[in-house]
């Protein structure tokens, strides 16, 4: 499993799946796309060309935009395709592999593709601009690196169309400031930091190159960022406006994810090798409770709606039920 996304209502939550095997990460070329129905709960799947990963809901059309991990593509898939498989399926397979597949006259906009890079790591809709920023990670190994491009490509969403392609940093997690209004994303290689990027532009306007980290969000009430590090073990606040760490705590080595939960006024902190989910109180420097959900627990999703917990493991995703877990104070779940 490894990204989550919620529809306005928070009845539904969609979840991506790498379908990556440990042995041989090849192995697997396709993958499943869920939905779980909260209120029924009730798991839907659809089957996608391409393992997948970003996905991001876009509450005007009733859209969910899916980013692939190593192939070519960008799917455009209907929300309410999970009510209709037998059709999504049918004109999937028609545009993969059965062109001569002939389906029912409504699959047709149930499901569309479009170009893009490998490694889609996060989809932002901005509907206020009619466009759609695609930011890509950079490949970890050097060739690659040298050889594949390292952009953020920009899309005209009506009429659907890509209009640019800017040089990116490499980005995971990219989250917008309430304090600045710009971009920022933390940088995995060459060099390693947090980059702010252009607003409009997306072009890089300033990097902090120490620290660095794996996993950032920002507090919506305040718009300051919040960046953990797998080496140092830590977890740091940084000002967007002078683009600098203002405190920091210590929490494990291992860290790679961290979630604002702004209604309760906590953080998410998830180890991805010893599976250790924290729940912390950054006011309090402290950490409330600790469960072990499972390892490479890389994204949290908050439900505005409800408040309601999901996180993501190697074994799947699952509902944190923060309060009582805070009651407990340490659990295995």
């Amino acid at each position: 499993m490894y990204y989550l996304a919620a529809d306005p209502t928070g009845r539904y939550i969609y979840a991506t799946d790498k379908m990556e095997s440990p042995e041989d990460p090849s192995l697997y070329r396709f993958s499943l796309f869920f939905r779980y129905d909260t209120a029924a709960d009730r798991l839907d799947a659809l089957p996608l060309p391409e393992r997948t990963q970003a996905v991001t809901y876009d509450a005007e059309t009733g859209v969910l935009w899916v980013g692939n991990v190593a192939g070519s593509r960008l799917f455009r898939i209907r929300a309410d395709a999970f009510d209709h498989q037998l059709e999504f399926t049918c004109e999937m397979v028609a545009r993969n592999s059965d062109p001569s597949c002939v389906c029912p006259d409504d699959a047709g906009d149930l499901y569309a593709e479009y170009p893009a890079h490998r490694d889609v790591q996060d989809v932002i809709i901005e509907r206020d601009k009619n466009r759609m920023l695609v930011f890509y990670e950079t490949p970890s190994d050097e060739l690659a690196w040298r050889s594949l491009p390292h952009e953020a490509t920009i899309w005209q969403l009506e009429p659907m169309k890509m209009i640019k392609q800017v040089f990116n940093p490499s980005a995971d997690f990219v989250r917008r400031s309430a304090k600045t209004g710009h971009y920022y994303t933390q940088v995995d290689w060459i060099p390693p930091g947090v980059a702010e990027l252009d607003q409009d532009t997306l072009q890089i306007r300033r990097t902090l190159m120490w620290p660095f980290g794996f996993g950032l969000d920002v507090d919506p009430a305040t718009g300051d960022l919040f960046l953990v590090n797998p080496v140092t073990g830590r977890l740091y606040r940084i000002d967007p406006v002078g683009l600098k760490v203002v405190d920091s705590m210590k929490i494990g080595i291992g860290l790679k994810s961290v979630t604002v939960d702004s209604g309760r006024g906590l953080l998410y902190v998830g180890n991805y090798f010893t599976g250790d989910f924290y729940v912390v109180s950054w006011n309090d420097k402290k950490v409330l409770a600790t469960a072990n959900v499972g390892q490479r627990n890389y994204a949290t999703l908050v439900v505005p709606e409800s408040g309601r917990v999901f996180t993501t493991t190697t074994y799947g995703f699952f509902e944190i039920k923060v309060d009582e877990l805070i009651a407990r104070g340490t659990a295995d779940e």
